[in-house]
């Protein structure tokens, strides 16, 4: 900190007995409460620079995250913010060593979520090529995707361990299971979002594998899982969605299988008792006599809707000028539309 100086001719005051300062030029004493004011005035003025230390503390946060410490490059990044808040890099990696560091009992995902907004809103004030941005919300995406499966993995294992699967004892348990890979199917589609417009064969690849994903977790939240009625373990019980209450996850899963089809032909084609979509024993509402006939059924139903897709997609290779002529069209209909509504707009209003 920068020596006090006397306010009458700029000498340099000495602390004496009772925290008194005299100037060692005129002489002039100044009291605790005017030397304190003093203190706090030149606190608030000088600041240390840092700057020169942005790369190193980059670099030392790489280094700990690498080897597993995500605290250690947690509070590195952190520093780089502090300094530098328009630094998207740290902002990020602060998220991610943050998401990295949940417990199941503390989980700290949102940090990861906030992380990555806050970058992007950065980014798009850059002019950066569309391959490097690309590459970047690709990023993005599978570690918000790595991170949120890890945390449903950690938990579903924990259930997979339990041995003795009793109604009356488990039945939290299994309920909270359930829900959780449904609410992941949303996570992923979060991280799919950030790269679903983007047509560059990373992209492609990544949403294919995250639509797989989901694909598996809706699997989980619909299948039917097995538990004793009683504790001679004499008889089986189902616990499960009954047809109707999983239909929008049924509609969702098939939906995905059909994209995943167009360029993994055999995905999902194996016949498991325990797989998605199929009717629960005992369900007074399934219309499906067995598994196997609904699973054969919609498995008809998926190829008829792979070829269509494939005709089609034909079809345009071999004319490109009428599908421009007809998007244009479209365009042009559009805007019309929106005019129009425009338009009536005020009147609904009134």
């Amino acid at each position: 900190m920068k020596a006090l100086k006397c306010d009458v001719c700029g000498g340099r005051l000495i602390m004496g007995a009772g925290g008194i300062a005299t100037c060692d030029s005129c002489g002039l004493q100044y009291n605790q409460e005017w030397i304190k004011e003093k203190v706090q005035e030149i606190k608030g003025v000088v600041s240390i620079d840092n700057t020169h230390m942005i790369d190193s503390w980059m670099k030392m946060a790489k280094s700990a995250s690498e080897a597993g410490n995500q605290k250690e490059a947690y509070e590195y990044y952190t520093r780089v913010v502090e300094i530098d808040p328009q630094n998207w890099r740290a902002i990020y990696e602060k998220g991610k060593a943050g998401a990295w560091q949940s417990t199941l009992a503390n989980i700290r995902i949102s940090e990861l979520y906030q992380g990555i907004a806050t970058a992007l809103k950065i980014l798009n004030k850059r002019k950066i090529s569309n391959e490097e941005i690309a590459g970047i919300r690709n990023e993005f995406a599978v570690e918000l995707a790595k991170v949120n499966c890890a945390i449903v993995d950690k938990k579903n294992q924990l259930f997979e361990d339990i041995k003795d699967i009793y109604f009356d004892s488990h039945l939290d348990r299994m309920i909270e299971n359930r829900n959780m890979f449904a609410t992941n199917v949303e996570k992923m589609e979060d991280a799919m979002s950030l790269i679903a417009d983007l047509d560059d064969s990373l992209s492609k690849a990544n949403v294919i594998a995250f639509k797989k994903r989901i694909c598996d977790d809706i699997c989980w939240a619909c299948r039917k899982i097995a538990y004793w009625i009683d504790y001679s373990q004499s008889k089986l019980g189902y616990f499960g969605y009954k047809e109707k209450e999983k239909k929008q996850l049924i509609d969702k899963f098939w939906s995905y299988v059909l994209d995943i089809r167009m360029v993994d032909a055999d995905y999902k084609r194996r016949y498991n008792m325990y797989e998605v979509g199929l009717p629960n024993p005992g369900d007074p509402d399934s219309k499906w006599v067995n598994d196997f006939e609904y699973w054969e059924w919609k498995q008809k139903e998926i190829d008829r809707e792979v070829q269509r897709r494939k005709r089609n997609d034909e079809y345009w290779i071999h004319h490109k000028e009428e599908r421009k002529e007809l998007e244009k069209r479209e365009k042009e209909i559009k805007e019309k539309i929106a005019e129009k509504k425009s338009t009536i707009l005020p009147y609904k209003k009134r």
